[in-house]
């Protein structure tokens, strides 16, 4: 099979094609795609509220690329207005996101704050979208505005 190979790439290039990856000369940026821009929250090392907030900025990230945090302003508002609600430690994005829907923290209390999750300091932050359920609409669910109501996607049925 080997020498078949070889000898019709040999063909290939006589006649004068060439062989290069399909995604050697293709640059893809999906901010492009959309007409938007880089979204990118920063920390810096001359605030100490932000150390162990990664998850928080790459939340904020994500949350002013997609419009959704519009209500507060760009990358950098958000990821402040984390710093300002959540305390300094480490986290996950998902949490933060679950929070900034629903206003509620997943990993609010002793027992995650014993484990260095981040928590939640002062309350009334987050809670921006009211309407239906965030797990739902994070995994593939379709909102029905007119009915209120959520219809699962047939492919996510088994998440």
């Amino acid at each position: 099979m080997r020498p078949r190979f070889t000898i019709f790439m040999f063909v290939l290039m006589l006649a004068g094609f060439s062989v290069q990856p399909v995604f050697a000369s293709t640059t893809y940026f999906i901010y492009d795609a959309y007409g938007g821009t880089w979204s990118d929250a920063d920390k810096t090392s001359s605030n100490t509220d932000d150390d162990l907030m990664c998850w928080a900025a790459a939340a904020s990230n994500v949350l002013a690329w997609s419009g959704w945090g519009d209500t507060v302003g760009d990358a950098d508002d958000i990821f402040s207005y984390f710093q300002t609600y959540w305390s300094d430690d480490g986290g996950n994005s998902y949490y933060g996101w679950y929070w900034w829907f629903t206003g509620r923290n997943l990993t609010q209390g002793d027992y995650y704050d014993d484990l260095g999750w981040s928590q939640v300091e002062k309350s009334g932050g987050g809670d921006f979208y009211t309407f239906g359920d965030f797990a739902l609409n994070y995994y593939g669910g379709t909102y029905n505005r007119q009915t209120q109501s959520y219809v699962y996607s047939s492919a996510w049925d088994d998440i």
